[in-house]
């Protein structure tokens, strides 16, 4: 009998071994055959793989020419034109510009028509072209109008996005641009660096640095060639931006060879449009400029990284833990800290802690590493403890590796390889639908085109490319979803729009054709061995610490290497390598292991496919049969609201990977959805170990969940499992019941049970900063005081975050109590700030001299509102930065005085990984300048003049300087305010008996900072003493004479604007709004 079952066990495990290797065999085969498949691109009646699209005009053809067939329609009344679909020349045959294959219509007399769309492929003629007639002209539509710039790049994979285009999109994010400029004709810039929105044929390249220089403008030309690079022909990218040309290049040079160029100062925009000559393929991508998110502020100042910055991160820890029965206390104090350093382009963290647990004192050195990117290449080198991809050798291994990825640098993760080619020599408007649904528009000049960077549902995606001439859409609205799926129009436009098609299978998780993903490394073992155990050490030990040493293991080595590849835009390969050799010292003994997992995914129109290979080769049973699971799993995509994310997984581990065990077979499968209000999931799993259906392994697992009003959410779930150990062979069966609700934000409670247990639950916040919570869990009403209570509180300000906790459990025998106090700090650039946590990157700000203790916010120059900034001990902290990105931030600086003016400073940076910046900011001291002007005693309140700043030029002579920051007007009263004047002589103007004086003042810096304003009182012009006039003034204006004055008395800010505007009382507003 034994042998019988052997046998039929035997003949078992043959079936379902062959079982799934056809499986295994299909599903390769057919991944073979979808990678060299290419999309097919329909233009009816015959499919081709790239097609061409050219929009021609009427060629007529004589009747001596070789044989073509023509239909003519028949004459109407009325003179017309014939309507006729000519070839093109021999070499190329012409389709039909159906969809499908239809029968030709007979001809029929129709009405003037334009001229006539020819379809034309670029294949060796097979066979002579079709012909039929045209149905009435359709009428010429304007185009669409531009949607606004978006400031944010879209991502690798977005749902429902519909991008529409236009022929010039425009756009607008300089942050100047909303400052409306009056008394002038014309901007004028200062000499320097400006940033201008570049755009190619209407479509956005990225951001374009521009120099000023006087009249001139020029452009970088090193950015030029990374955007033109791919797109001119060799002579044109000679012509234009190599031969004789420098790091700047003119807009002029461009002209001048032909390249019509739109600069648009106002707009800070510069658009080229290029010949077919020069630019044979244009390029649209439907994923809109990337570079939108690197665009730069103009006159800003550039802010360089600090060699050295130190960011550091700080918990302390405490707990008291009394257990009254035994009359056991226990303490434990500790300090975590995370360093993070940054020299250079060099990262170094180290990680440490400290801890003093009843009176005894532990230090321990965690981990630490140092690490430099390879921005251009998305590459990063790691040296220190690092971990490797795979195995890993003993303890905290200490070693080198390196990765690519998208984090480490400017590189950017590509939508898809997938390209659609047009040719059109008609102004045409085209229209991309992705299953349905219209996702791009755009109006084309004739010219080729390159359409790229699709974005895809997950799923399956049917994609359509519809290209119509715009002569025939005079009047037709195909923006709408209802013109453009009227029956009518659509017949109407059969006849005269070429239609293009291809589909593509997509899943998030997979690269693009070409794309590749990899990493190494090699690193060896390192344990930690106590002080006075050092005979258990096994490698070369090092002091470094009281407690302990460090123990490396150099005979504990491992390489890795793993590399993700897509083969396809569907299709990706991932492979992970690892080799470990280490001595066993228990049996004297080398011993080597190696590991070895490929994956292929997959995607297609059912969902997304991963198959998987396992193994582990071991050089201690090297003749032995190596572990082995193989594993086929299966994400099904149904957009159906009641039946969705389907899952299946198949999975097969031989004897070896299961230690002994015997072969196991497993399947899991899992679906979820929705009906109505009601959400549901079902799940089940089932593992068969050595072909023993009769002792299956099985979960199975299911919940429910609803929101019947809002803030209440109710669920309910069971499981169902049987188990293969002695102590779990019967079914169990497991379920709960759970609510949670919330109050608006304020709080929140939730309650659960398990039918044995009770929890309850509830929480309420006390403003942005203050949170409570309290918690009972396992309550049970045969031991009511066998549950657990714990109350919390939570704190959190600027400059650190506490937080405080006391639990009781053990029928109240035990008590704990514990806080926590988290924080950071930052130095850089020899500034030093607290915060209660920090990003990668971090701006220290520091007000000196007048600004010194002044509130500070800062502002992204594409965000509307400015955000205060942590202040610790005059020094603030803004580490809201992104990295290897352009930043622009606007710090504003308001002091204590109430009465101060908000200083505005724009700045720009690019921070690599974890850098840190210093800024100091200062301004010269500012006064305030008031008086009363009167001719014998009659107040002058028309007068207003430009303020003039006395200086002495390089002669040594003295001259009058407008400065354009400051103006002198008389409100009703007579009364001047010159705000925002700095240390100086001033002179403005004034005109007295048909003759011009210059009125002269002195503002000088005064020791006490809270005197800000000079009162000039009330200056009455015709009882002053006029003096003689420098020559050198006449340069500005014919004086007559000089008028000193000087300033009746000196006050602070609140006097005088409060004696100005004098506050009212209580009882003043109460009684104004009496009614």
């Amino acid at each position: 009998m034994a042998g019988k079952k052997e046998n039929r066990d035997g003949s078992l495990k043959t079936f379902l071994l062959t079982f799934l290797v056809c499986i295994f065999s299909c599903f390769i085969a057919y991944i073979l055959w979808y990678l060299f498949r290419r999309p097919v691109d329909v233009a009816p009646p015959q499919p081709q793989s790239v097609e061409e699209v050219r929009i021609v005009p009427p060629v007529e053809v004589m009747p001596e020419e070789e044989p073509e067939v023509v239909v003519q329609p028949q004459p109407e009344p009325e003179p017309e034109l014939p309507v006729q679909i000519q070839p093109e020349p021999e070499s190329e045959p012409v389709p039909e510009p159906q969809p499908e294959p239809e029968p030709e219509p007979e001809p029929e007399p129709e009405p003037e028509i334009a001229p006539v769309v020819d379809i034309v492929e670029p294949q060796p003629p097979e066979e002579p072209p079709a012909t039929e007639a045209e149905e009435a002209a359709l009428p010429e539509a304007s185009p669409l109008a531009p949607l606004p710039p978006a400031f944010s790049s879209v991502e690798a994979h977005v749902d429902e996005v519909i991008i529409t285009g236009s022929d010039a999109p425009v756009y607008d994010d300089d942050f100047f641009a909303s400052f409306f400029v009056s008394g002038s004709d014309t901007l004028q810039y200062d000499d320097g660096l400006y940033y201008f929105d570049y755009l190619v044929d209407g479509e956005l390249m990225g951001t374009l640095e521009v120099l000023f220089q006087g009249e001139e403008r020029l452009m970088n030309t090193g950015e030029l060639r990374i955007y033109l690079s791919d797109l001119l022909t060799d002579e044109a990218y000679a012509l234009l931006l190599v031969d004789g040309v420098g790091d700047y290049v003119s807009i002029d040079h461009f002209r001048d060879n032909g390249v019509a160029v739109d600069y648009d100062e106002t707009a800070f925009t510069i658009d080229m449009t290029f010949g077919v000559d020069a630019m044979p393929e244009r390029v649209i991508s439907l994923a809109g400029g990337r570079g939108r998110r690197t665009f730069s502020l103009s006159g800003a100042t550039t802010l360089e990284p600090d060699f050295f910055s130190w960011r550091a991160g700080y918990n302390l820890y405490t707990n008291l833990d009394w257990t009254f029965d035994s009359d056991v206390f226990n303490w434990s104090l500790s300090l975590s800290v995370s360093n993070y350093l940054n020299f250079g382009p060099v990262n170094f963290d180290f990680f440490y802690n400290m801890s003093l647990r009843n009176g005894r004192f532990d230090f321990n050195w965690n981990s630490y590493r140092f690490y430099y990117d390879f921005i251009d290449q998305g590459i990063r080198l790691s040296w220190g403890n690092v971990y490797g991809f795979g195995l890993s050798p003993s303890g905290t291994p200490v070693g080198i590796q390196f990765e690519k990825g998208y984090g480490y640098g400017t590189i950017e993760s590509p939508y898809n390889s997938h390209r659609e080619y047009l040719t059109v020599t008609e102004e045409s408007y085209l229209q991309i639908i992705r299953n349905g649904r219209v996702i791009f528009t755009r109006t084309l000049q004739p010219g080729n085109y390159r359409i790229q960077d699709f974005i895809f549902d997950s799923g399956f995606n049917e994609v359509e490319l519809i290209l119509t001439p715009t002569r025939y859409l005079d009047g037709i609205d195909l923006s709408s979803d209802a013109v453009r799926n009227d029956p009518a129009v659509q017949a109407r436009l059969a006849e005269v729009s070429y239609h293009q098609y291809f589909d593509m299978a997509y899943d998030s998780q997979l690269l693009a054709a070409g794309e590749t993903l990899f990493g190494g490394s090699f690193n060896f073992g390192r344990t930690l061995v106590d002080v006075g155990d050092e005979a258990s050490a096994t490698g070369v030990l090092l002091r470094v610490s009281p407690f302990y040493y460090y123990d490396y293991h150099f005979d504990d080595i491992t390489l890795s290497w793993y590399q993700d590849v897509g083969l396809t835009d569907e299709v990706t390969l991932m492979s992970d390598f690892s080799v470990r050799t280490y001595k066993d010292h228990d049996k004297d003994r080398t011993v080597s292991i190696g590991d070895v997992s490929l994956s292929l995914r997959g995607a297609w129109q059912a969902g997304t496919t991963t198959l998987s290979f396992d193994t582990r080769l071991d050089s201690s049973s090297l003749f032995a049969m190596p572990d082995i699971r193989l594993s086929l799993d299966h994400s099904f995509l149904f957009d159906w609201q009641y039946f969705r994310g389907v899952s299946l997984s198949l999975g097969w581990s031989n004897d070896a990977y299961n230690d002994g065990d015997g072969d196991e077979l497993s399947m899991r499968l899992s679906f979820s959805g929705s009906v109505g209000f009601l959400r549901y999931s079902l799940s089940g799993n089932i593992a068969i170990a050595a072909y023993d259906f009769t002792r299956p392994v099985w979960r199975l697992s299911g919940s429910v969940g609803l929101s019947p009003m809002r803030g209440l959410s109710l669920s309910a779930g069971m499981t169902v499992s049987q188990g293969i150990s002695p102590s779990n062979r019967g079914v169990q069966v497991y379920g709960y019941l759970s609510a949670s609700f919330s109050f608006g934000g304020v709080g929140s409670g939730s309650y659960s049970t398990n039918f044995q247990s009770q929890s309850l639950s509830t929480s309420f916040s006390v403003g942005n900063r203050d949170s409570f919570a309290l918690n009972i869990s396992g309550f049970e009403f045969d031991d009511p005081l066998g549950h657990s209570l714990a109350g919390s509180w939570y704190h959190s300000s600027d400059l650190a975050s506490l937080s405080l906790r006391a639990s009781a459990y053990d029928h109240y025998n035990r008590l704990s109590l514990s806080a926590s106090l988290s924080t950071a700090s930052l130095f850089s650039g020899g500034l030093f700030g607290m915060s209660r946590s920090v990003r990668d990157n971090f701006v220290l700000i520091r007000p000196f001299d007048s600004l010194r203790g002044a509130d500070v916010q800062v502002a992204r120059s594409n965000q509307g509102t400015p955000v205060d900034v942590q202040n610790f001990l005059g020094t603030a902290s803004y580490s809201s930065l992104s990295t290897f990105q352009r930043n622009n931030i606007v710090v504003y600086v308001t002091g204590d005085d109430e009465f101060a003016e908000t200083q505005t400073f724009a700045y720009e940076l690019t921070p690599m990984h974890r850098s840190g910046y210093s800024l100091r900011i200062t301004v010269p001291q500012v006064y305030t300048v008031t008086g009363i002007v009167s001719e014998d005693g009659v107040l002058q309140t028309t007068f207003s003049s430009p303020v003039y700043r006395l200086e002495v030029d390089s002669s040594g002579q003295e001259v009058l300087v407008e400065d354009i920051s400051l103006y002198l007007f008389a409100d009703q009263d007579g009364r001047f305010i010159i705000s925002g004047a700095t240390p100086g002589t001033y002179v403005f103007d004034y005109n007295y008996d048909g003759r011009w004086y210059a009125v002269r003042f002195t503002v000088d810096e005064l020791a006490d900072d809270e005197i800000r304003v000079y009162d000039f009182g009330t200056v009455d012009i015709t009882a002053q003493t006029v003096a003689g006039c420098a020559p050198s003034y006449g340069a500005l204006v014919d004086y007559a004479g000089v008028i000193d004055i000087t300033a009746a008395r000196m006050t602070d800010s609140a006097t005088f604007w409060n004696e100005l505007f004098p506050p009212l009382s209580v009882e003043e507003i109460q009684q104004d709004f009496v009614l």
